[in-house]
């Protein structure tokens, strides 16, 4: 079962944005049209649209970097840097483990319920974009995840 997640929720904060900072409603209407295909299509549409936008065709079984192959990838950056991210990563972690909590449900004024409830993930699939320019800080972020404990 696919489940979407986004946080926060950005058109909520688009109209608080600069006007140049604002969604683009022709990306979002293309994004949310890939997101709709993938619902109702699974792991077909997936590998479609990577296909189209990336120009890589690989199978399901081939999106996950195997542990020896990610291994040998952190092999190969510099001590010093290694450690610089290694930490970054530590920060980012710790903060947002501070954050950890079984949500809460309240109720306004009017009565209406108010809340938010947190689910641990067993697995995460992430989108690390970039292109050419390759940013540390989409790494760190994205290497922060941890996986849910059993």
């Amino acid at each position: 079962m696919l489940t979407r997640l986004q946080a926060p929720p950005y058109d909520a904060l688009a109209p608080h944005l600069a006007r140049t900072a604002a969604a683009d409603r022709e990306t979002a209407a293309a994004v949310r049209a890939i997101l709709d295909d993938v619902v109702a299509r699974g792991d077909v549409a997936v590998r479609e649209h990577t296909q189209r936008l990336d120009g890589v065709d690989l199978a399901p079984g081939e999106w996950e970097v195997p542990r020896a192959r990610r291994r040998q990838a952190l092999d190969r950056i510099p001590a010093r840097l290694r450690a610089a991210l290694e930490t970054a990563v530590g920060r980012v972690r710790a903060y947002h483990e501070r954050q950890v909590g079984g949500g809460f449900l309240e109720r306004d004024l009017q009565g209406s319920a108010l809340g938010m409830r947190v689910l641990p993930l067993d697995r995460v699939g992430v989108y690390v974009p970039g292109g050419k320019a390759f940013t540390s800080s989409s790494m760190v972020l994205a290497s922060s995840f941890r996986p849910a404990k059993a």
